[in-house]
């Protein structure tokens, strides 16, 4: 009996507690992605995701299945078929916030040379190990931008984070102004601001550092 337990206790440990895997309570609601599309997140599900699964583009839900080192690991909802196989597909994710309202991701799986996605697909039913699933290590340049949809934004301004690099004091960053003010691009390097302002009509460029 005892054996028994220990067994499933290394299973339980092997592939996580799959029902406390729930996305924190800021990312529940309707967002605009710069990859996925218009995304509906509830507490452990992303639906309406676009990904390529076969030959055309595919719209799936996603339900949160475990976390591994901080990210999350996606499991499609339902099976695909595919030269009459079933599998199944799994993201892996890694999620930044920048405010309640503004969120970017990496997808942290090799890009699938098959399908040209960042996603790994298995047998249905058949369970790949975490590490294989989120198998990029240095994700890099490829972050992708999300943006509540039902958020209060400002009508002259609003902000949006273009990529970061590896390194963590290297961020660049987009701030578009609507016609009545300047387009400004802002990039913090090494801990200082450097900004760049394209005038509007009634404006002159302006340069400076913070």
């Amino acid at each position: 009996m005892l054996t028994l337990v220990v067994i499933l206790f290394l299973l339980m440990n092997i592939h996580g507690n799959v029902a406390a895997c729930v996305f924190p309570t800021e990312l529940v609601g309707m967002w605009s992605s710069s990859d996925g599309g218009h995304l509906d997140i509830t507490a452990d599900e992303i639906n309406d995701y676009r990904i390529n699964l076969t030959v055309m583009l595919t719209v799936i839900s996603f339900k949160c299945h475990d976390l591994y080192q901080g990210k999350y690991i996606l499991k499609s909802s339902s099976s695909f078929l595919f030269n009459t196989f079933e599998f199944d597909a799994y993201l892996c994710v890694d999620f930044y916030k920048i405010s309640s309202t503004k969120f970017t991701y990496q997808l942290a799986s090799v890009v699938d040379p098959s399908l040209n996605e960042r996603v790994v697909t298995s047998f249905a039913g058949n369970i790949p190990v975490l590490a294989d699933i989120c198998n990029r290590l240095r994700p890099t340049m490829t972050e992708h931008s999300l943006q509540k949809k039902d958020s209060q934004i400002a009508m002259f301004e609003t902000t949006v984070l273009i990529s970061r690099t590896t390194e963590p004091n290297i961020q660049l960053h987009l701030e578009a102004k609507t016609q009545k003010g300047p387009v400004e691009y802002a990039a913090l390097i090494g801990g200082v601001v450097w900004r760049h302002a394209e005038p509007s009509k009634k404006d002159e460029e302006t340069k400076g550092v913070q």
